[in-house]
């Protein structure tokens, strides 16, 4: 029974020290709230915020802490893709490539699809 305590006493510590190893989030201001895993790009100086949930919601700022600005839907017709989930798009990622930056997207209820180009 004293090795099953020490072990978890030793355990609560290890975890304890995981948590504190991570840093507090800085301040947000404006629209900080609909950031589900959320895809951040810096392009000409101006921030942008893609996340998952609805249609992409996509969102600006002049910094990383804001002040944040709803910008709208990235897909405001949802995924061409006529399933259960295409209003409800997951954000995977957002890559810059050759001049453009593409948006990699999906209903929940698919595999990944080829990402589609921004403009």
């Amino acid at each position: 029974m004293a090795r099953i305590a020490i072990a978890f006493l030793f355990a609560l510590a290890w975890v304890c020290g995981l948590a504190s190893g991570y840093a507090l989030p800085g301040a947000c201001s404006g629209i900080c709230t609909n950031t589900h895993d959320p895809s951040i790009i810096v392009r000409d100086g101006v921030y942008h915020r893609f996340s998952t949930g609805g249609r992409v919601a996509v969102h600006t700022a002049p910094n990383i802490t804001g002040p944040w600005t709803y910008k709208g839907p990235a897909l405001p017709n949802g995924s061409i893709i006529n399933m259960a989930g295409r209003q409800d798009l997951w954000v995977s990622s957002i890559k810059f490539f050759t001049s453009h930056n593409y948006l990699s997207n999906e209903p929940p209820c698919l595999a990944p699809k080829p990402p589609i180009p921004l403009t």
